[in-house]
């Protein structure tokens, strides 16, 4: 029969096994990022996939402000016609004949 095994024994096979498998995560994830066209690996690359990204976000922020004052112009645009329009129209119809 064997023996059981202790808890340190145990622990190391765990910790042994948890290690294996973050290098396979690891590994996966870093070759999805290379699929992606992401090539990370050296610091350099690693900055300058950071500065690519900070750039994309900039460039979205830009798009999302400018489009919501568009946005609110052409909101802005459409209650001032409509305001005019009743303005005309009210005064035509308190015209003095």
């Amino acid at each position: 029969m064997t023996q059981p095994m202790s808890p340190e024994q145990l622990k190391a096979i765990v910790r042994q096994v948890f290690r294996e498998e973050q290098e396979i995560f690891r590994e996966a994830i870093r070759e999805e990022l290379r699929e992606a066209g992401l090539i990370l690996g050296d610091k350099e690359d690693n900055r300058a996939a950071a500065r690519d990204f900070q750039f994309l976000r900039s460039l979205r922020e830009r798009f999302e402000s400018t489009s919501s004052k568009v946005s609110g112009a052409v909101i802005m645009a459409f209650v001032g016609g409509l305001l005019l329009i009743v303005w005309e129209g009210f005064k035509l119809v308190t015209r003095q004949p």
